[in-house]
């Protein structure tokens, strides 16, 4: 079935471009008019950095798998192409040119370590980590290099990481100190690429230990977000006034029980064995417990900032694959699962390297 599924979604990939097409038809026989007129509208729209830029350890896994090379050289070709936009910057924008266009191009928009970016990130760290090719290792490190000196905002709950937002027409930017709930997956990032540098271009005990200390400090940030709202849940978005205020805007105040504060939790506490990271964790799962919990399962909630909350007729499928996954390997024994056999995907499926 992985087989069948994958030849049949190839046809993203045969675009002018190599970037994947947004959409694309799986059925078994020609697609209806209404679905081709919509696959074409989509060729005529940005392709987002995280759609093209985080698919590539899945479908190199599936040629490993089943001995088809098709999977890995096509996605393989859409990051080369954006390798070849981004001309040696290591921050990219979240919008690239259409799929129909033949040259990719990046687009202005925003440049952010969450919705749209962010896995793109993890994906260099982890497609080195799964390849052993130093080329990704060494466009991970870049990129951290660089969001460290423009994006991290210090304040006295920790750090957050702020967006890089285009300011006028001329290309100027600057920072918008607002932060997705998304962007709480880097410390995880941090510290796991900190403990995994390759012999061949290895980290100073100073450089690893700065980045465990950026890690703890991003983590923090993430987790005291949860206890400014009534019951612990965390908001989908924040952001951080000069003065140090926290505002949470109504756009933002809903809860998907998103994973990324206890995915980076996992990884903090895999790599320095420290119980606070644990008992931060305890306190999101009871407050998720508590207060999330429905008949059904779990839901999102509408309003993290009210006392009586609301929950909505629905939940999100990373809650299973990815929160209380996290969770359970958070509280697991440290062999549980071996990080150096494993790379989790960005929906924290495990591949085996």
């Amino acid at each position: 079935k992985a087989l069948l599924l994958g030849e049949r979604m190839l046809s993203a990939f045969a675009t002018p471009s190599r970037l994947p097409a947004p959409l694309v038809f799986v059925g078994p026989s020609t697609p209806p008019m209404g679905v081709k007129e919509k696959i074409r509208k989509s060729m005529r729209q940005h392709v987002v950095l995280a759609d093209a830029g985080s698919i590539q350890l899945e479908w190199r896994y599936l040629s490993r798998q089943t001995g088809d090379p098709r999977f890995e050289a096509a996605s393989d070709a859409a990051f080369d192409v954006i390798q070849a936009a981004a001309a040696g910057t290591h921050l990219l924008p979240v919008y690239l040119s259409a799929a129909g266009q033949k040259k990719v191009e990046l687009q202005q928009s925003k440049i952010s370590m969450g919705a749209m970016g962010d896995s793109y990130y993890e994906y260099l760290l982890k497609q080195y980590q799964q390849t052993g090719e130093i080329k990704y290792w060494r466009k991970w490190v870049k990129s951290v290099e660089t969001m460290e000196a423009s994006m991290v905002v210090n304040s006295t709950s920790g750090a957050m990481l702020g967006d890089i937002v285009p300011v006028s027409d001329s290309g100027k930017k600057g920072l918008h100190r607002k932060q997705d709930h998304l962007a709480c997956f880097v410390p995880g990032m941090l510290v796991h690429g900190a403990h995994n540098a390759p012999a061949e271009a290895p980290l100073s005990s100073h450089r690893q230990q700065e980045l465990v200390d950026l890690a703890d400090r991003l983590v923090k940030h993430c987790v005291w977000v949860h206890t400014q709202t009534a019951k612990g849940l965390a908001p989908d978005h924040w952001q951080m006034h000069l003065d140090g205020r926290l505002e949470i805007p109504a756009g933002g105040r809903h809860s998907l029980l998103r994973p990324e504060t206890v995915e980076s939790l996992f990884y903090l506490f895999r790599y320095t064995g420290d119980e606070q990271y644990r008992q931060m964790g305890w306190k999101i799962f009871e407050a998720i417990n508590q207060h999330a919990r429905v008949e059904a399962g779990f839901a999102t909630i509408d309003n993290v900032m009210v006392e009586d909350l609301e929950a909505r007729d629905d939940m999100q499928s990373f809650f299973l694959s990815e929160t209380l996954k996290y969770l359970y390997l958070l509280f697991s024994p440290q062999d549980q699962l071996d990080l150096s056999q494993f790379v989790l995907n960005t929906e924290a499926h495990p591949l085996r390297i």
